[in-house]
């Protein structure tokens, strides 16, 4: 599906780089959600799932420089059959989607929320509106993981928009072996 564009609302968020301090957060969070129904809870292991993501400001993205490229080759040409300009590579929106990516990894599951809102996501990473975000679970390469979303409606509408001129990909290694890919299309 096509994004909205950006909401001015405000980011609801922390970061915490020392993990000590976020294990006595959570604990405290834990302890104070039992009253709450576990909302907190909730919000506490996020904000650390992103924290954790996020050590030193970077996140390690499995996908190679290589297949960055390969990607806007995929794209591009797909966009050309349709008449649409091509798109190039942007290493703001490779950072954002290695954010999700290991997001996604870190806790073993394929959704647009784990990393935090998308809008919130891509401010926090300098992307501006246009954007759009493709991602995937399991897909053993990026060729696959192209079809999959080539073939999925929502998913091909979002490579298929005009606006769009810029990629980012990533991709990250779960625990359990399986791949978690994103992509990240922008028009500026």
């Amino acid at each position: 599906m096509r994004e909205q564009p950006f909401r001015n609302s405000p980011h609801f968020g922390f970061s915490m780089t020392n993990q000590r301090f976020n294990r006595v957060f959570v604990g405290l969070v834990a302890a104070l959600s039992l009253s709450a129904g576990g909302a907190f809870a909730d919000a506490a292991k996020n904000n650390v799932a992103k924290s954790n993501v996020a050590k030193n400001d970077t996140a390690k993205n499995d996908a190679t420089k290589s297949e960055a490229a390969m990607a806007a080759r995929l794209v591009s040409a797909h966009r050309a059959a349709s008449g649409l300009p091509p798109v190039r590579v942007d290493v703001t929106l490779n950072r954002a989607a290695a954010l999700q990516s290991q997001a996604m990894a870190a806790q073993g599951v394929m959704s647009h929320e784990v990393g935090g809102a998308f809008p919130d996501r891509m401010r926090a990473t300098g992307v501006r509106s246009p954007a759009a975000e493709n991602i995937g679970m399991g897909y053993v390469s990026l060729e696959h993981a192209f079809s999959g979303w080539r073939d999925s409606h929502g998913h091909n509408v979002n490579m298929l928009n005009p606006e769009m001129t810029r990629i980012g990909l990533a991709r990250a290694t779960g625990r359990d072996g399986r791949l978690y890919w994103t992509m990240v299309l922008s028009g500026r």
